[in-house]
């Protein structure tokens, strides 16, 4: 978090985010702000930082302090979703589309949900995919379709494929 806030993403932004829904409009511009700023995030330093200990019942005792970390993400992409922003937003973060990517977290099955700027070519037209992938996601929020299934919600730079060939 001390990272972004020098991109201008500071602690009241993440306050702002509300556990146990859906992403929602309010929300949606720091979203596609931390998108366009993770690039500027060296790879090294996501590596280093990146916690490779995802814990849903310890991330929901202590949502606050968790939102910003950097968690090592793997399992399979179950559906793509193509996302456009307003004209003023593709303007304001050279973004015409980004991705939501549900995910089953490898071991738990546990659902997340993870936005990004960049998937595989394959996967760009959206819908069902059911591909093992992984992700190196900021956490944002605990949001929910139902209120007994909290699903992490995740920013990423990228979600990476790995197909199973030689």
């Amino acid at each position: 978090r001390d990272l972004l806030r020098r991109f201008g993403i500071d602690d009241s932004r993440f306050w702002r985010l509300l556990d146990g829904q859906p992403l929602h409009t309010d929300e949606k511009e720091l979203l596609l702000k931390i998108i366009f700023r993770i690039d500027d995030i060296r790879r090294e330093d996501v590596d280093r930082w990146a916690r490779r200990d995802l814990d849903l019942a310890e991330l929901a005792e202590d949502v606050e302090s968790e939102r910003g970390q950097i968690f090592q993400l793997r399992g399979q992409v179950t559906n793509v979703e193509v996302r456009r922003p307003s004209v003023e937003d593709i303007e304001r973060y050279e973004m015409p589309e980004y991705y939501r990517c549900e995910f089953l977290l490898a071991d738990s099955r546990q659902p997340a949900v993870v936005f990004t700027r960049r998937i595989p070519e394959a996967w760009k037209a959206g819908g069902p995919v059911d591909q093992k992938a992984g992700a190196m996601g900021l956490f944002l929020k605990l949001g929910s379709e139902e209120a007994q299934t909290p699903t992490p919600v995740f920013a990423a730079r990228r979600v990476s494929w790995y197909p199973d060939t030689p």
